[in-house]
């Protein structure tokens, strides 16, 4: 069997986008002058661009300093981004002269977040929480500064893939949301939209499958580890179609790694 790629090739897959961007304000005191960028550390790539449609959710300070939630969309439209804030939210930041900022992006759009208490072993306390969020790609940037200065809001959001993703990457698979792929029966989980607590991100409560995305012309998928991965199987499914690939020998993945699988025509189909 032909090994596997460990090394993504860089012209293929390896990304970074950063633009520099003043939001089109809307008839308020406040205006937005931020730059955004996305990436991750290692090999994986995980977006190609921004795209007309794309939303980022941004945060301000901690839960606890508000009482109903509060968040600014930030929505592309190809071109630019465009603000909506939640009611009153605006004017608390606009006179506020610094603070600290987080966001969160879904590859797949996100339901509207919700205030509620969540308790567990874990954490017991009020979140921001998305409803009916779908398994897919999540970047976050967690408490990064923010100034108010002259009527001026400014920011960097450097938006990153969670540091225990894995990631898988097919050449010849086109990507539809059923789409779905397995690693070692279960190994590699994924997870909801992150609730933000406090003043940073916590997994969603309870984990669910894993999926991918489109990406250079083929589909990537991924999925989150704990520590490392043994990788002796593989499996992908497309409509009614099942494959598998054994992988010989077994390929250990730590996280943040990510490799490159033969084409589809070489998997076993059942």
């Amino acid at each position: 069997m032909k090994k596997l790629i460990i090394a993504l090739g860089a012209a293929l897959l390896t990304l970074a986008a950063c633009n520099k961007v003043e939001t089109v304000p809307a008839a308020t005191d406040l205006k937005l002058d931020l730059t955004v960028s996305y990436g991750s550390p290692g090999t994986k790539a995980v977006k190609e661009g921004w795209t007309s449609g794309d939303v980022i959710y941004v945060f301000f300070g901690k839960v606890t300093d508000y009482e109903e939630v509060a968040y600014l969309t930030l929505t592309y439209n190809g071109e630019t981004w465009q603000e909506a804030w939640t009611e009153g939210l605006k004017e608390k930041i606009a006179a506020t002269s610094s603070g600290k900022i987080s966001a969160l992006f879904g590859m797949e759009p996100l339901g509207a977040p919700v205030k509620f208490i969540y308790g567990s072993s874990s954490y017991d306390g009020p979140v921001f929480a998305f409803q009916n969020s779908p398994s897919t790609l999540y970047l976050l940037c967690e408490q990064a500064n923010y100034t108010v200065s002259n009527g001026v809001l400014s920011a960097a959001l450097v938006m990153k893939a969670d540091k225990r993703l894995v990631q898988f990457y097919v050449p010849d698979v086109t990507w539809t949301r059923e789409t779905v792929m397995d690693v070692n029966y279960g190994s590699m989980h994924g997870y909801g939209a992150p609730l933000f607590a406090d003043d940073h991100f916590i997994d969603a409560f309870g984990a669910v499958s894993p999926r991918g995305h489109a990406l250079a012309g083929g589909a990537a998928f991924w999925g989150l580890i704990d520590n490392t991965l043994d990788v002796n199987m593989v499996m992908f499914w497309r409509d009614d179609d099942r494959y598998n690939l054994f992988v010989n020998p077994t390929k250990t993945l730590k996280q943040g790694d990510a490799i490159i699988l033969p084409a589809l025509s070489k998997w076993n189909k059942e």
